[in-house]
């Protein structure tokens, strides 16, 4: 999650750490989305998409 201003800039963080997005790493950011209940909204979705992986892993 970002608030997308150069400062905290998901993008290049990404970049900078050989990441790239997928299923498992997604991202959201505010400027982007709009409003914080949209990123909210979006953030516990991508979070929702990711917990049948999660719930597949045992200790």
């Amino acid at each position: 999650m970002a608030l997308g201003c150069e400062r905290n800039n998901i993008y290049g963080f990404l970049e900078q750490e050989g990441l790239e997005t997928s299923p498992m790493l997604q991202t959201v950011v505010l400027q982007e989305v709009g409003e914080t209940r949209a990123s909210i909204d979006e953030g516990i979705a991508a979070v929702n998409g990711m917990l049948y992986a999660a719930n597949e892993v045992l200790r």
